[in-house]
């Protein structure tokens, strides 16, 4: 972050050299020159699960034996549960009225809120409240979990920010920090989207064996050090898109597998997909990552966050001639000064649905330094990927 002054619901020249996101370097790259799947058992706190949990892809989720109470956005009494067991939906004709259903179930999996009378199966009366998350785990559950779904934050997000700022605890609980194996700090973002799967940028991962990297989540702040609420975890695999180009950073995304499932609390949440059919444009978006606030400078031991506009994409065409592709966009203060920089790459371009739930909708790829007037930072699109993460988020 910088300083002002200066169909699926799921890039010139002022440098010499190329930077990518590897351990020790501060890296935002900078250029110069729907199948049906079916899913293996897995485990989530020692539970088996016949699919994995993928929030904003709903019909991949997990269907448990109990289903919790919860209320759809129009007052009706329901239950949460897999969204194929609720005939009300049509997963590619109402992603927008799947948004305002979601729900999580166990505070485990993400599942849409049905409405008793039109699901296809019947409950008991009475049912068990759902876990609580103990206080070891770093985090509290502040809203009941049938209440809450993927994408929503129990921090206090300010209505404009001006330029770069530090975040508040809690109030992106789905960033993670790529890290390596010495000084504690990250050299790259990525985002939860599922309880074991984190999206980043390909350019991040790349060269990097999974026992060369491993990933924090619930992180705010890495000068404290005794923090409960952050998680590390080893990474088991990682799989880049077969068609990322390292020269032109198209297809810059990759998926990082946990070693292990982790718990849903108030410092660790997933975020949503977004819905199919928007392009964005004109939007306000969200950045928040432990880059550096300017070009060369360090990285920092907080999260920040800048909020920015949204390019149309004839504009980030006109902003780097013809480097642009339709799977990426731009976004950046069009004057300079708001803006991703060096150690951001890997981390979200979120936008805020009107229902208040976060989608991520770009990926930070790569930039002419940071800040510049005219030249916006270049995200990966996620709504041209999605049929790639949902192949790629049950390995």
């Amino acid at each position: 972050m910088i300083w002002r002054n200066y169909r699926w619901t799921l890039f010139f020249i002022y440098l010499i050299s190329i930077v990518h996101c590897v351990p020790l370097t501060d890296g935002r790259a900078q250029f110069t020159g729907n199948s049906i799947l079916n899913f293996p058992d897995d485990t989530f706190n020692g539970t088996q699960q016949g699919d994995i949990q993928l929030p904003g892809l709903l019909d991949t989720f997990s269907l448990l034996q109990r289903y919790q109470v919860c209320n759809t956005p129009d007052g009706k009494k329901g239950r949460c549960m897999r969204i194929k067991h609720c005939s009300v939906f049509d997963t590619q004709q109402n992603i927008g009225q799947l948004m305002e259903h979601l729900c999580v179930i166990e505070q485990a999996t993400i599942g849409v809120c049905c409405a008793e009378h039109v699901t296809r199966l019947s409950f008991g009366d009475t049912l068990d409240p759902p876990p609580s998350i103990s206080g070891t785990s770093g985090g509290k559950i502040v809203n009941r979990p049938e209440e809450r779904g993927c994408g929503v934050s129990t921090g206090q997000f300010p209505s404009k920010i001006i330029g770069g700022q530090p975040s508040h605890p809690a109030e992106w609980p789905w960033m993670a920090a790529l890290l390596t194996p010495g000084p504690s700090k990250a050299f790259a973002g990525g985002s939860l989207i599922t309880d074991r799967h984190v999206l980043t940028a390909a350019h991040c991962t790349t060269n990097l064996k999974p026992e060369e990297l491993f990933v924090r989540l619930g992180e705010y702040d890495f000068t404290i050090h005794d923090e409960t609420r952050a998680k590390d975890f080893r990474v088991s695999e990682i799989r880049e898109h077969s068609e990322y180009d390292p020269i032109t950073y198209e297809n810059d995304i990759a998926i990082v597998k946990l070693d292990r499932p982790t718990v849903f609390n108030t410092y660790i949440w997933p975020i949503c997909m977004p819905p199919i059919g928007e392009t964005w444009e004109g939007y306000s978006g969200v950045v928040a990552g432990w880059g550096t606030q300017f070009f060369g400078g360090p990285l920092s031991n907080v999260l920040m966050e800048v909020s920015m506009p949204i390019w149309k994409q004839q504009e980030c065409i006109d902003a780097f001639a013809d480097r642009i592709v339709s799977s990426v966009m731009c976004a950046g203060g069009y004057d300079g000064g708001q803006d991703s920089c060096q150690g951001d790459s890997g981390a979200p371009l979120m936008v805020m649905l009107p229902n208040k739930r976060w989608v991520i909708v770009g990926i930070v790829s790569w930039g002419v330094q940071c800040g510049k007037a005219q030249r916006p930072g270049v995200y990966t699109r996620i709504d041209s990927h999605i049929d790639w993460i949902i192949e790629n988020a049950v390995f």
